[in-house]
């Protein structure tokens, strides 16, 4: 997998959790929360379908520091290589 196709798999991803059927409007500077309009539970579910997909663990510790879709994208690229 090309970091082209994760990025855009991140993205997919946190569209179906917000039941986009567009997700070209969600940016790597895009704020999960603030922008996205993310709720706690949006977020949590999400962070699961992140975990299923790429066999990673974002701990909470770890999702508190994690603002942004790229912020995201990084954290998950450094745990699961």
């Amino acid at each position: 997998m090309t970091i082209a196709e994760f990025n855009h798999k991140v993205t997919e991803i946190i569209g179906k959790s917000l039941e986009m059927t567009d997700s070209s409007a969600i940016l790597p500077d895009s704020r999960l929360q603030q922008d996205l309009g993310m709720s706690s539970l949006t977020i949590l579910t999400m962070v699961a379908q992140l975990e299923d997909e790429f066999n990673v663990r974002i701990p909470a510790r770890a999702l508190a520091r994690i603002v942004t879709v790229q912020d995201l994208q990084e954290y998950i690229l450094k745990n699961i290589l």
